[in-house]
Parts: C-alpha cells; structure tokens; sequence
C-alpha cells in the first residue's frame, strides 16, 4: 500500500500549460521521437505516453515528506494496457544530499533489514529515473527535511510519467 507517513502536503498537478519549460517538455515526451528512443533504450516496444496522467503528474512532496516503499499498479483500469515505465525527472535547482528525499528502490521490504538491499538516488537537479514497472519493482523515498523547513515545495519532479505498452498480458 503506497502511503505517505509525514504529512498530507504532497500534491500531484498537471503540467499541460505548453508555455512553461514544464509544458514543453511534456509535450516532447509524448512525441514519436521520445518514444522510439525509450523503445530503442528499453527494448520494451509499442510504448504510448499516459495522456490522463493516471498516477503520474507534477508531485511535490514538502519538508517532513516521505513515501513507504509500494509497487505500483501495472493495469491501466481504463483500457487494460500494460504500465510499463516510470520516468522521474528531478526539477530542484538546489538540494543537499543531507536533506534526504533520496528515492529508494528496495529488493524486498518485507524481508528483515539485513537482507532487503537499497538503492538510493539523490533527487539532484535535471537527473532523470526510468525504471520498469513490476510487482517486484518497489520504490518510495525519505524523509526530506531542507535547511530550515521553510523551502516550499523543496521535492518537485515530473514524477511517475507513465508510458503504456499494447499487451497487457505481459
């Protein structure tokens, strides 16, 4: 279950407004040019971009935040397409790794500590995450606190951009 321990200030908005570098590279992502690099990149073929933005969108996760580690849905209810992909691109201009917010992609959660290997990747300006969407692919990330606990929105991303596949029986 994907919850959010801290504090219920995360939010999810939409960045459809074509005018803001947001916008635009939203709009470059749906292209053919994108998706065939990502098919090229994965070798998933017949990937489409979400246009609803089921579970995806613009999140912000202010200071105090963190996520457990949860797998996502892989079943679009809408059509039955298979989620393939995440793609998490990092908009912080500033962020210092001591103020956490580091995602994290875990082996196994549920297994004792010693035997659950983490992954962690600092939410650094423009670095982008792709990965595979699994039952087995979970992620969530820590706690951040920025200096001062007053940065406004200090955890932003164009985060869970989801691209679909045709077969939803893979």
């Amino acid at each position: 279950m994907k919850t959010a321990r801290s504090a219920p200030s995360a939010f999810t908005i939409t960045c459809r407004n074509s005018a803001s570098r947001t916008g635009r590279l939203d709009e470059y992502i749906q292209t053919r040019e994108f998706l065939g690099w990502l098919e090229r990149m994965t070798g998933i073929d017949e990937l489409f971009y979400d246009p609803d933005y089921f579970g995806g969108g613009t999140h912000e996760n202010r200071h105090g935040q963190d996520l457990d580690p949860h797998v996502d849905f892989n079943k679009y209810p809408k059509t039955g397409l298979h989620r393939r992909l995440n793609l998490i691109i990092y908009l912080n201009r500033e962020w210092h790794d001591e103020w956490g917010g580091a995602i994290e992609f875990h082996k196994e959660p549920r297994l004792p500590p010693e035997q659950n290997e983490i992954e962690y990747v600092q939410p650094k300006f423009n670095r982008a995450v792709l990965f595979e969407t699994t039952h087995w692919s979970w992620h969530g990330f820590e706690r951040n606190q920025p200096a001062g606990g007053r940065r406004r929105s200090p955890f932003s991303q164009v985060g869970g951009i989801i691209f679909l596949q045709q077969d939803a029986a893979a």
